[in-house]
C-alpha cells in the first residue's frame, strides 16, 4: 500500500458521506463547498439567459421532446447541407471534422437517421445549442433551437411515442 491510499480513501468516504454531514470541515483542510455555495451572492448578466435557455428545455421535455447533443466541430460533406460558407478552423484535430457547425439541423438529421435505422420510427429530438457563421468577414456565435419529429403521435397529445398520426414534416 502507497501513501497516497489512505488520503485518497479519506476524500472519497467524505464525498460519499456527505459534505454537509461532517461539521463544514474536510479532511484536506478545505472549506464546506456547500457552505461556500450558500454564501455565494450576486449575479451575472448571464444569468438570466442561463435561465431561459433552462425554461425552453424544460418546456420541450415536458411536451414529450428527447434532447440531443450535437458536435459542434463538423464535416464539410455536412456542411455543405445547409451552407458553402462554413468557418473553419485553424489547426482541426481531425481533419474531417474542421468546421463549425452552422446549424443544428445536420446535427437532428443524423440523430433520426440513426433511430431509423434501428427501427425506431417515432422521434421527437430537439437541440440547443451554439452555431457559428461568418457575418460581414466578422465570426459570430449565437444560440438555436432545433426540432425533428417523425413518425406517429398520439391525438391530443404531443406524445411520439404512441400510435396515432403520421408526422410528415422535420
Amino acid at each position: 500500500m502507497h501513501a497516497g491510499c489512505e488520503s485518497d480513501f479519506s476524500g472519497r468516504s467524505q464525498t460519499r458521506s456527505g459534505f454537509d454531514r461532517r461539521g463544514g470541515a474536510l479532511a484536506w483542510g478545505g472549506e464546506n463547498p456547500i457552505d461556500t455555495a450558500a454564501r455565494a451572492v450576486g449575479s451575472n448578466e448571464f444569468d438570466s439567459v442561463h435561465d431561459e435557455h433552462a425554461e425552453a428545455r424544460r418546456l420541450l421535455i415536458a411536451l414529450g421532446l428527447s434532447e440531443a447533443q450535437g458536435q459542434t466541430l463538423i464535416s464539410s460533406q455536412t456542411a455543405k447541407l445547409v451552407t458553402d460558407a462554413a468557418m473553419a478552423l485553424q489547426n482541426p484535430l481531425s481533419s474531417d471534422m474542421k468546421l463549425l457547425r452552422p446549424s443544428l439541423i445536420p446535427g437532428l438529421l443524423d440523430t433520426l437517421r440513426h433511430n431509423l435505422n434501428r427501427k425506431n420510427n417515432d422521434v421527437a429530438v430537439f437541440e440547443i445549442g451554439r452555431v457559428f457563421r461568418l457575418e460581414n468577414g466578422t465570426p459570430r456565435e449565437q444560440r438555436n433551437v432545433a426540432i425533428a419529429l417523425t413518425g406517429l403521435r398520439q391525438s391530443g397529445l404531443l406524445d411520439w411515442r404512441g400510435t396515432g398520426s403520421n408526422v410528415r414534416r422535420i
